[in-house]
C-alpha cells in the first residue's frame, strides 16, 4: 500500500511534465504567428516594396481582364505586318501596362494631391509622348487610333472611369471607320481588337471603380512608391578613396537640421499670397501733376504714338495658323506634297502622278493646282482660296480647316470628305454625279452638277431638325432646303 502510495505522486508529475512541454511547443507557434502578423503590414506599407507577383487586388484584376486583349491587339498588329501598326501597339501596350502599376498604389497609398499626378503618371505621359502622328504618312489615322486608345489609360483620374472609357471609344471611331474603309481585313481586325480591349476596358471600370479610384487615406506617398519616384536614404559621404568620410569630431552632436520651409503654394494660390502679403500699396509710386497728360500741356504735345517698324502684320485666314517655310512641290516617300505656296505665279501641275500616290496640299493661299492622270486620294489642309481641278481618284478628296476653296473633277471622285471649312465649292463632272459627301463642322458648302450646257447649284444642309419618333430619336433636314 505504501509502495502504491509513493507511486501516485510520481506518475501525477510525469504527466505534468508531459503537459507542460505540450504547452511550451504551441506558445512558441503562437509567437511565430504573432511576429509573422507583425511583420505583414509594415512590409506591405513600405513605400518602395514592389507588389508581388502577379499583381493583386485592382492592378490583379485589370491584369486578368486586359492582359488577354492586349495580346489579342498585338497578334493582329502582327498580323497586318506594318512596322507603323505594330509599333503603335507596342506603345499602346506600355501605356496599360504603366496604368496596371497605378493601379498597384491604390492598396498602399493614399490619394496623389493635384500637383503629384504628373508624377505618379510618369511612366503613362512617357508611353503615349512616343506617338507622333505623321498627316502625310499612310498610316495616319492608324495612328490617330492608337492615340485615342491610349488617352482611355487617363481613367484613373477621372471621377467616372466607365463614361472616359466609352467617350475614347467614340473618338476611336472617328479614325477607325477610315482604317476599314481602306478594305484591308487585317486591319480591320486590329482596329476591333483594339475596341474590344476598350470595351473590355469599360467593363472593367464599371465593375471595379464605378465612382473613381479607391484609395488609402492612411497610405504612403505616392509619388515616393510610384514607379521612378523617389529614391530610398542616400549613403553616407565618402572619401576620395572611396571609403567612409571622417567622423565628426568628439563633443560634436549631430548636425542640426534646417528648419523646414513652408510648402510653396501653387498656381493662383501662390498669385493671391504675394498680392496680399504686407502693405499690399507700399510698392505704388504716386502721380503728381506734371505727370498727367490733362494737367500738363507738354504732355500732351509729344503724345502722338510712334508707329513700330519692323513688327509683322497679323496673321490672316485658316493658313495663317502656323507658321510657314518656303515653298515647296515635290514627292516624298512615295507621295505628293504641296505646301507654302501663296499667289505662285503660275498654275502647278502635277503629271507625273500614279493610282498609288496620295496628294497632300498644305498652308497654300490663292493658288491653282491641276492633278492630271488617276490618284489614290487627295486632301486640302488649311487652305485659302485654292483651286484644285482633279482627274480621276480612287478614293476621296478631303477639305479640312480651310477656307473658300474650289474643287472641280473631270473624271470619277467617288467620296468628298469636308471638315470644319467654310465657303466650300465643288464641281462635278458628269461621271461623279453619283459622289458621297461627308461634311461635319462646315458652312457655305455648295455642289455644281452639271445639267445640260450648264451647271445647277445645290447647297449642302447645314440645319437638320431632330425629334423623337416611338422613343427613338429621328433627324431630318430642315425644310429651309426643301426647295
Amino acid at each position: 500500500i505504501l509502495a502504491q502510495a509513493y507511486c501516485v505522486p510520481n506518475r501525477i508529475s510525469s504527466g505534468m511534465a508531459a503537459y507542460l512541454q505540450q504547452l511550451e511547443s504551441i506558445v512558441k507557434r503562437l509567437e511565430k504567428v504573432a511576429d509573422t502578423i507583425d511583420a505583414k503590414p509594415q512590409l506591405s506599407a513600405a513605400a518602395g516594396a514592389p507588389p508581388p507577383a502577379g499583381g493583386s487586388g485592382l492592378a490583379g484584376s485589370f491584369g486578368t481582364a486586359i492582359s488577354p486583349q492586349l495580346a489579342a491587339v498585338n497578334a493582329a498588329a502582327q498580323a497586318t505586318g506594318a512596322a507603323a501598326i505594330i509599333s503603335g501597339s507596342e506603345v499602346f501596350a506600355k501605356a496599360v501596362n504603366a496604368t496596371k502599376d497605378v493601379l498597384s498604389l491604390t492598396a498602399t497609398c493614399k490619394k496623389p494631391g493635384d500637383t503629384q499626378w504628373q508624377q505618379v503618371l510618369k511612366d503613362v505621359m512617357a508611353a503615349t509622348k512616343e506617338l507622333n502622328p505623321d498627316n502625310r504618312s499612310e498610316f495616319f489615322d492608324h495612328q490617330k487610333v492608337v492615340s485615342e486608345a491610349c488617352g482611355v489609360c487617363m481613367f484613373v483620374v477621372n471621377p467616372a472611369p466607365a463614361d472616359h472609357c466609352q467617350n475614347q471609344l467614340e473618338s476611336l471611331d472617328f479614325h477607325g471607320i477610315k482604317v476599314m474603309r481602306r478594305g484591308v481585313q487585317s486591319e480591320k481586325d486590329w482596329v476591333q481588337a483594339v475596341k474590344k480591349c476598350l470595351s473590355e476596358m469599360k467593363s472593367w471600370c464599371s465593375e471595379n471603380c464605378k465612382m473613381g479610384l479607391t484609395w488609402n487615406a492612411n497610405g504612403a506617398d505616392p509619388t515616393t512608391a510610384a514607379p521612378g519616384g523617389g529614391a530610398g536614404k542616400s549613403a553616407p559621404p565618402k572619401g576620395k578613396s572611396g571609403a567612409p568620410g571622417k567622423a565628426p569630431p568628439k563633443g560634436a552632436g549631430p548636425p542640426k537640421a534646417a528648419p523646414a520651409a513652408a510648402p510653396a503654394a501653387a498656381g493662383m494660390a501662390a498669385v493671391f499670397a504675394d498680392i496680399t502679403q504686407g502693405d499690399v500699396t507700399s510698392g505704388l509710386k504716386k502721380v503728381t501733376a506734371d505727370m498727367q497728360t490733362h494737367k500738363n500741356t507738354d504732355l500732351r504735345a509729344g503724345a502722338t504714338v510712334a508707329a513700330k517698324t519692323g513688327a509683322a502684320a497679323p496673321a490672316r485666314g485658316a493658313a495663317a495658323a502656323k507658321a510657314r517655310g518656303p515653298p515647296k512641290c515635290c514627292t516624298e516617300r512615295g507621295n505628293w506634297v504641296v505646301e507654302n505656296y501663296d499667289k505662285p505665279a503660275e498654275m502647278l501641275t502635277l503629271d507625273e502622278v500614279n493610282m498609288k500616290q496620295l496628294v497632300y496640299v498644305s498652308f497654300c493661299r490663292n493658288a491653282t493646282i491641276k492633278v492630271s492622270g488617276k490618284i489614290k486620294s487627295i486632301t486640302l489642309d488649311t487652305c485659302e482660296k485654292v483651286n484644285v481641278v482633279v482627274h480621276d481618284v480612287v478614293s476621296s478628296v478631303e477639305l479640312v480647316n480651310c477656307e473658300r476653296c474650289q474643287v472641280q473633277t473631270t473624271g470619277v471622285v467617288p467620296t468628298f470628305a469636308i471638315d470644319k471649312s467654310n465657303g466650300v465649292q465643288v464641281y462635278l463632272s458628269e461621271a461623279s454625279k453619283e459622289a458621297v459627301f461627308t461634311t461635319s463642322k462646315s458652312s457655305e458648302m455648295n455642289v455644281n452638277i452639271p445639267v445640260g450646257d450648264e451647271m445647277a447649284e445645290t447647297p449642302i444642309p447645314e440645319q437638320f431638325v431632330s425629334r423623337f419618333v416611338n422613343g427613338k430619336l429621328q433627324t431630318t433636314v430642315s425644310e429651309l432646303y426643301s426647295g
